[in-house]
């Protein structure tokens, strides 16, 4: 009596050739697909042709997969600080008419510009602004600005107004303004004035800071808004220097020849010259300014740091009144236009405490 084959490796042996196989033995229609069972199957898809597949419905798609969420969807989070929020449609958002005064509060980094003021074939902060405006209200838009600055100084604030052409949701014209100017410019607010406000002229002081940077090795990261003076320089001569400069005097001395205007007397409230960290700053607040003269000042009082001038040589120079007998002129890149006030207490309170800080 012989051996008995083992029944598992009998169906091994005997067990139909699967899909790869039958595939590579010679071409698709070489030989019939076979199923598990070794009964030929048909080629076609599912419902083409046949009795479709009983676990398809027509057409051939699958039915779609049950919800594998053992909870209800959460809706996302919003961060505390309400970024990304989406403001309520009731009238918390405030409406600006059409023809309403507007004050946009402006910084800008003036490396680029030639300056505030609209010119001919120059790129100008103005421009700029009236620019994006004009894109923002599909109309154009005239711009009056606090003051106007030389080409290279930069603004810390820069008031300027403007009727606004369109109604418009203060919340809105912020945001589409800043998404249409330059990088190098911002709009921090915007606030409605009356109908009759003028930026410049209703102005009661303004605040400069001319930044010197005094060492050996040139800066690195401030370099576009500080003027850098290797020479050793008297601090103690140039903060003495200063004081003549507060009270009511004829600075034509310190303003450019070009200038068009009709008076060169102006008020300076404080003056102030010291260290501030790693450099020196020259803090000047006045009713206002003529063109080039806090830079004027800065240079004449450089010649005083590097011992060409006394540190009473201002008092000589005031009373010349002749550009010739200042210094020379600073460079734009370090000075800045850091506060434009409306208030007449802000007049006090830079009289009483600037020169103090």
């Amino acid at each position: 009596m012989g051996c008995q084959p083992c029944p598992r490796l009998f169906a091994l042996v005997c067990r139909p050739p699967g899909r790869l196989a039958q595939r590579a033995a010679g071409s698709r229609h070489a030989a019939p697909l076979l199923d598990r069972g070794g009964r030929a199957r048909d080629r076609r898809p599912c419902g083409r042709g046949r009795e479709r597949c009983p676990r398809r419905p027509a057409g051939g798609r699958r039915p779609p997969p049950p919800h594998r969420h053992r909870w209800p969807l959460r809706p996302r989070r919003r961060h505390r600080s309400g970024h990304g929020r989406v403001p309520p449609a009731g009238g918390n958002v405030s409406q600006l008419a059409a023809g309403q005064r507007l004050l946009l509060h402006l910084a800008f980094d003036g490396t680029a510009y030639a300056g505030w003021q609209v010119q001919p074939g120059q790129v100008t902060v103005q421009g700029a602004v009236e620019a994006a405006m004009a894109r923002l209200c599909n109309r154009p838009v005239r711009l009056h600005g606090a003051s106007r600055t030389d080409a290279g100084v930069h603004a810390a604030h820069l008031p300027a107004h403007l009727d606004l052409p369109r109604p418009f949701a203060a919340a809105a014209l912020l945001r589409g303004l800043n998404a249409l100017l330059p990088p190098d410019i911002v709009c921090h607010r915007l606030e409605p004035v009356a109908s009759d406000f003028h930026a410049r002229f209703a102005a009661r002081g303004k605040l400069y800071r001319y930044r010197i940077f005094n060492h050996p090795v040139r800066p690195l990261w401030d370099r576009p808004y500080l003027l850098w003076e290797a020479r050793p320089l008297d601090v103690a001569a140039m903060a003495t220097a200063v004081a003549p400069l507060v009270g009511v005097h004829d600075f034509a001395s310190f303003c450019a020849a070009d200038a068009d205007t009709t008076t060169t007397v102006r008020e300076v409230v404080a003056a102030r010259f010291g260290p501030a960290g790693d450099e020196l700053h020259l803090e000047i607040a006045g009713t206002g300014f003529l063109k080039h003269m806090v830079r004027a000042i800065t240079g004449t009082l450089l010649e005083v740091g590097l011992g060409r001038l006394p540190s009473h040589g201002l008092t000589a120079i005031l009373a010349a009144r002749d550009r010739g007998a200042g210094g020379p002129t600073a460079p734009a890149r370090g000075l800045c236009l850091v506060e434009v006030v409306y208030d007449p207490a802000q007049l006090e309170q830079w009289r009483a405490h600037l020169g103090d800080q």
